[in-house]
């Protein structure tokens, strides 16, 4: 009988069947606890869409006053 490993998304708690994104900390107050942490396909989505918005925001902000021709 082998070893089964559960694996659950440590942003949600959902158990990860599949898609398992492992992400480590290179910096931050929270390295030391938390040097990678494993998340799910569903919260992994929701990062690249918050990455996403914050990198528009940022060239939204970066065009401010510059004249488009």
């Amino acid at each position: 009988m082998g070893v089964h490993q559960r694996i659950t998304c440590d942003r949600c708690g959902t158990l990860i069947e599949a898609g398992r994104t492992v992400l480590r900390a290179e910096c931050g107050p929270h390295r030391d606890r938390f040097p990678t942490f494993d998340i799910c396909v569903s919260c992994c989505e929701d990062l690249i869409a918050w990455f996403s918005a914050i990198h528009t925001t940022q060239e939204a902000h970066a065009n401010v006053g510059q004249n488009n021709v």
